[in-house]
């Protein structure tokens, strides 16, 4: 188990990118979570939100679909820390862009495209770091490496959580009653920004921290 932290802990590329992934999985969740109260308090039409998560569900499939051949165009690091910022930047737009429902959610699904483009490189991500870290201590831990892919989800909800529950307070939201402006523009922004923000931060995170190339697994 000694053996085990210590080869952990002396992975870089492995600490950084659990918490560039635990900011991705944030987002995941803040967006499945929180769409709720947007479409509840600032759409104000529930019942689209059914709407909203099946296409936003299709766009995360297809996603995951073309991701393998981007990955193999763009190398695993580049496909990851590209879509993800891209991903951020689709979030954020859309308190500009989106004026109704259905332009909302082309815009959320096109992000969510290119959010889970990134996230499918995860697990090749990963196991690369196994490589690199028996070769930086001789040492092979890939069952705990892969282990830890669940780690990032679980504080991933943990912060999702959070998030919803602080920002909801900030805004003074109290539920059932109607909402005041500020409460609405609150509302959207924490829809709009929170995800852009948590992509963003891990995006940033992930680019100055994992420095692992496909060339160099192959050297390695």
């Amino acid at each position: 188990i000694g053996d085990i932290i210590r080869a952990v802990f002396k992975n870089r590329p492995l600490l950084l990118l659990i918490i560039a992934d635990t900011f991705n999985n944030t987002c995941t969740f803040l967006v499945a979570a929180f769409a709720f109260y947007y479409f509840t308090y600032v759409i104000r039409n529930t019942a689209f939100l059914s709407v909203f998560i099946l296409a936003f569900s299709i766009a995360s499939l297809v996603g995951t679909l073309v991701a393998p051949g981007l990955g193999l165009k763009l190398g695993k690091r580049n496909a990851y820390r590209i879509f993800l910022a891209l991903a951020a930047c689709g979030f954020a737009s859309s308190i500009v862009l989106a004026r109704s429902a259905w332009s909302f959610t082309f815009i959320f699904c096109i992000s969510g495209m290119f959010q889970y483009v990134a996230s499918s490189m995860n697990t090749a991500l990963y196991s690369d770091t196994v490589v690199y870290g028996e070769w930086k201590t001789g040492k092979n831990i890939r069952a705990f490496t892969m282990a830890l892919l669940v780690l990032p989800i679980k504080v991933g909800l943990f912060f999702r959580s959070a998030i919803i529950a602080v920002g909801l307070i900030a805004i003074g939201f109290v539920a059932n009653e109607d909402p005041t402006p500020e409460v609405v523009a609150g509302i959207r922004a924490i829809m709009t920004f929170a995800p852009a923000a948590a992509c963003a931060i891990g995006a940033i995170i992930f680019s100055l921290g994992y420095k692992i190339e496909d060339k160099n697994v192959l050297l390695m």
